[in-house]
Order: structure tokens, then sequence, then C-alpha cells
């Protein structure tokens, strides 16, 4: 079977699942051809186009119109937790806001931008064939926030990376000098939620380490203001270098505001680190009561869940579960399966519910860009949250998603 696949737009963890998965999917009798560049139109025969190109709405959209116009069907894998409570709440506990009008004119950007991606992501979702959760926590999410039907979701569990199980602390020993610590792998960002997670430790007696850069200056330093001498800041590592922080940690703690699925927390397990992680976070369905589990916008419950882990012995039960259980070729099997699973559905329908869905994601939209254009010349430079969303406006990804969607409906596509 041939799969036209749209790549990820972005690294981080999506990457390693998306490589893992590429290196297993062939011995499942698919051929995969990677789209070039976003918004590629395939040319050839392909049974379906992969939307692997998630959590960026603004590509994705691009990606699905392109496949739309070749005439194939659609599958996407969804990547999907409600963010709201981070936009929300996240935000604000990190300081990211100012104050007064400023203040009042960011929670209107954040609320239309979390309108308008909410809007296209129905728009998209809605119309796949077959969405890939990671985790029934995911799927459940789906079928609560987009009304997606149960039977057009497949759920295809990660797979762990095996080689962290045999992992030497040694490395990390010898060039940081530091072990048995409270490790958090990730870049450093609102969302990975390091600032309450430095809080939580600041008057005890245990060394934290971070370790994944950041591409957040104005969150970092606000990091580096509160944290005390327990706490060590180092770059993104090395895949030796982060095989070994994970055999010399004790715990990994990740308290993030949403994590679709974490693959950090599933390599510090398999590495024998006990895990410290919220309940917003797909890695619970992987984890289950071995975790020590935090609201991540409480220091005290993110206190008592890293002390917890930091207490208890380091875990062998949990590693062994995950590396008999998951694996990367059996994730690649079920994706294969779902492409099978997907021909015999039939393709969703196009009725006035999905010509809503445009004219609601229009007026979203709509509602979206005259705030981003009001705000670009503001002080928000150092504010990458906003900034993010202003540069969106400046390279025309806002305007063009618009005006698409219009396009749409009035052809009644």
């Amino acid at each position: 079977m041939n799969i036209f696949v749209y790549p990820p737009a972005h690294a981080f963890g999506m990457k390693t699942l998306f490589q893992s998965t590429q290196r297993e999917i062939a011995a499942c009798g698919v051929q995969w051809d990677l789209a070039a560049r976003v918004g590629e139109t395939p040319q050839g025969e392909y049974a379906f186009a992969h939307l692997y190109s998630l959590p960026d709405v603004y590509s994705t959209f691009q990606n699905l119109l392109a496949a739309r116009r070749a005439g194939l069907r659609v599958i996407a894998t969804a990547l999907y937790w409600n963010p709201t409570r981070y936009l929300t709440e996240g935000l604000a506990q990190a300081e990211l806001s100012h104050a007064d009008a400023t203040a009042e004119r960011e929670a209107k950007i954040r609320a239309a931008q979390l309108e308008s991606e909410r809007a296209l992501l129905r728009v998209i979702y809605h119309a796949c064939d077959v969405l890939i959760a990671l985790s029934p926590s995911e799927a459940d999410a789906l079928v609560n926030d987009f009304g997606i039907a149960r039977e057009r979701i497949v759920i295809a569990w990660s797979g762990v990376e095996t080689r962290y199980a045999q992992a030497s602390p040694k490395l990390f020993h010898e060039k940081f000098g530091l072990r048995d610590f409270v490790l958090c792998v990730g870049r450093v960002d609102a969302n990975k939620n390091q600032l309450n997670l430095i809080r939580a430790l600041r008057d005890e007696n245990v060394t934290l380490v971070l370790a994944g850069g950041s591409l957040a200056p104005h969150y970092l330093e606000l990091c580096k203001r509160n944290a005390g001498a327990n706490v060590h800041f180092l770059p993104s590592l090395s895949e030796a270098e982060l095989a070994s922080a994970y055999a010399a940690a004790h715990t990994h703690a990740l308290v993030s505001w949403l994590e679709v699925i974490g693959l950090v927390t599933l390599e510090a397990a398999v590495a024998g680190c006990n895990i410290a992680l919220t309940r917003e976070h797909g890695a619970r369905d992987y984890v289950g009561e071995a975790g020590a589990y935090c609201d991540a916008g409480d220091v005290e419950s993110i206190r008592r869940a890293v002390l917890q882990a930091q207490r208890a012995p380091r875990q062998t039960k949990l590693r062994e579960h995950l590396l008999e259980t998951y694996s990367w070729s059996q994730h690649a099997r079920t994706i294969a399966d779902a492409y099978a699973y997907a021909q015999t559905l039939p393709p969703p329908e196009r009725d006035d519910t999905t010509f809503g869905e445009y004219e609601e994601a229009i007026r979203a939209f709509t509602a979206l860009v005259p705030l981003l254009q009001n705000a670009r010349d503001e002080l928000w430079r150092d504010k990458m949250d906003i900034a993010a969303q202003r540069d969106a406006y400046a390279n025309g990804r806002v305007m063009r998603v618009l005006n698409q969607l219009a396009r749409l409906v009035k052809r009644g596509a």
C-alpha cells in the first residue's frame, strides 16, 4: 500500500514518533512517500494521505487542502490535548502577562487564538477518514471536544526506546558530577511548567536538573531568577548524554500543563527513573498507578508528588511493563492496520454540518485577525507566545487560512 505522508512541521517529540514509525513501516507492507514541502500536491497513485504535521494547524490545513485537490482520502495523527487550562491558567502563572490594558489585550488574543485554532482543528479532524490517537485519554478528548465518532479513531500505542534500559550513568557522572537527582527533560517553556517545578523544590534538599535548552528567553530568565543553588540548567543533550542522564537520575518530573504523550516520560521510565507527572498527560495511560501525580497549577501538589517519587526506591516493574508491552514495530503495525481499516469505511459526509464548521472557523479567524494586527507593533517582542501569533499574521498564515476557508464555502467544496 502506498501512502503520501506530510511529515512533522516541527521537531521535538513528534520527530521521534515519526522517524521511529518510518523505520518500521516498510516491514508492514506500506510504502511512505514524503512531501518535500508544506502544501505539496501528491502526484501518483496513493491509498491515502497521512497528516503528521499536527499540532501546527496552519501547515496541516494547507496539507489537507493539497491532499483533497489530489482526490485523496486523509488520515491524521491527531496529537490533541485540550489546551484551555494552559492558555487560561498556565500563561498567567508563568507571569507572561502585562498589567492593565495590555494584559486585557493579551487575554483577548489568547481567547481568539484558542477559538480560531479549535475551529480549524474541527474542520481538519472531521475531514479525515481516520484519526490516530496515542492513548485512550487522547481518543476520549477527540470524542468529547470535537464529536469525532469512535469508529473513526484508532489507538496506536507509542513504542519505547529499548536502548535506554541499558544506559549507564558513568558519562553523566563524569561530565556533570551529579547523581540521584530530579531530572526534567524538555525545552524550558511555559507549557512544560518548569517554573512551578523550581518553586516546588526551592526549599528542598533536592538537586533539580533541567535539560533541553529553551526557545523562550523571557521564560528561561524567569526560571533562572526563581532558581536556587539546587537547580542546574543544561542545554539539549546528545543521545549518549541523555541516556546517561536518565540512568543517573532518580526521578523524572514532567509537570506540564498538557502533553499528548510526553515521550521523555516513557524514555526515563525505561531507564528506571521514578516518574512524577500531571493528569494532563497522555503518558498516564502507559504509567498507570506507577506514577506520582500532581496538579500543574498547584506548587504544593507538585512538591508532594516529586518528593514521593524521589523518596521511593528506584522502580523496575514499570520499566519491565513498558519494555514487554510497547514497541515501535507494534506501533507501525497498528498504523498499517489503520490504513486497511480506513478503506472499509465510507468517506466522511460533507453536508450542512460541514459548511457550518467552515463558517465557524471563518468567524473565529475574522475575530483573531484584527486583534493580531492591532497588537503586532506593541510591546510583545519578548513574549514568545504572543510573538508566535504576531509572526503567524505577519507571514500570512492566518490570512491564507481565512481566505481558503471562504473559498471553500463559496464554491461549496
